[in-house]
């Protein structure tokens, strides 16, 4: 298992002992090459960080489950790399990669430089009610990974009330993510 993958199953595993149950609406991982063939369809390569995020899971297993149900983040739902590559093909903001959207205003997206798709160069929080430009809130796709399980271990990421969604103690969340993630911002961090 790949180090991406390795901290994922450790924030779904604290997701677990919370008792939030989203590991069984997530789909299995799907191997490297058709990572790579879906994403040339569209022109793109993925960087390694994107195989490993793929390959550890590749979205949601039904598409009826309400979205607080599917939230692997506050706010956040795994998107398949088809849906991603669909998401990419609509054009509305070409230089970026969905990963995590929320099914309403935001979304963590991974940029592309020259066609590849990075899992190293930051994920960015596009929510244009709140902002006028995409705002880096992690470094990497791992380091955001380490910011979630230790998050959740910490108690900064919590069940709802509902026992249907997970939500965060903002400031708790964000002092955890400027530790990990010194090269991100967190100045405004509502969402």
């Amino acid at each position: 298992m790949s180090k991406i993958g390795a901290v994922a199953q450790r924030y779904l595993d604290g997701l677990t002992r919370i008792g939030f149950g989203i590991a069984p609406r997530l789909a299995p991982g799907i191997p490297e090459e058709e990572v790579r063939r879906q994403l040339a369809s569209a022109g793109l390569r993925p960087s390694d960080a994107i195989v490993d995020w793929f390959g550890w899971r590749n979205g949601v297993n039904s598409p009826d489950y309400p979205l607080g149900r599917i939230w692997l983040v506050p706010l956040g739902y795994p998107i398949s790399v088809g849906e991603a590559v669909e998401y990419f093909r609509l054009g509305v903001e070409p230089e970026f990669f969905y990963l995590l959207p929320s099914g309403g205003g935001n979304r963590l997206v991974v940029p592309i430089v020259d066609g590849v798709v990075q899992g190293d160069a930051g994920v960015f929080d596009c929510d244009y009610e709140f902002w006028e430009r995409p705002v880096r809130r992690f470094d990497s796709i791992l380091s955001m990974l380490e910011t979630f399980a230790e998050a959740v271990e910490a108690g900064a990421i919590f069940l709802h009330a509902d026992k249907d969604s997970v939500w965060k103690n903002y400031d708790r969340f964000r002092e955890i993510a400027r530790r990990i993630n010194p090269q991100s911002d967190f100045s405004d961090e509502t969402a």
